[in-house]
């Protein structure tokens, strides 16, 4: 079983044009909002009054980017399109 890397947004199959300035803004503004959003939920989830590792804090502060940039690429919640039709 293969699973794909998780990554910035995917990029455009071949053939198709490219993403405009205004695409590219939206983008990047759609998955900071989405990382800052996950942040809050990840400090959600912490165990209250238990210490934690080196290691699982480190993996914990990955979580809300690799979650980002998850949603991202499988479409986010549309933020990205609506901003880059208002520039359009």
């Amino acid at each position: 079983m293969s699973v794909a890397p998780v990554g910035g947004a995917m990029p455009l199959p071949p053939g198709t044009p490219a993403r405009t300035d205004a695409e590219r803004a939206g983008l990047a503004f759609e998955r900071m909002l989405l990382v800052q959003l996950t942040q809050q939920l990840a400090k959600t989830a912490e165990p209250e009054g238990e210490a934690s590792s080196a290691a699982s804090q480190a993996y914990r502060d990955l979580l809300p980017g690799a979650l980002a940039d998850a949603m991202v690429a499988n479409g986010g919640i549309g933020l990205a399109q609506h901003l880059a039709a208002e520039e359009a």
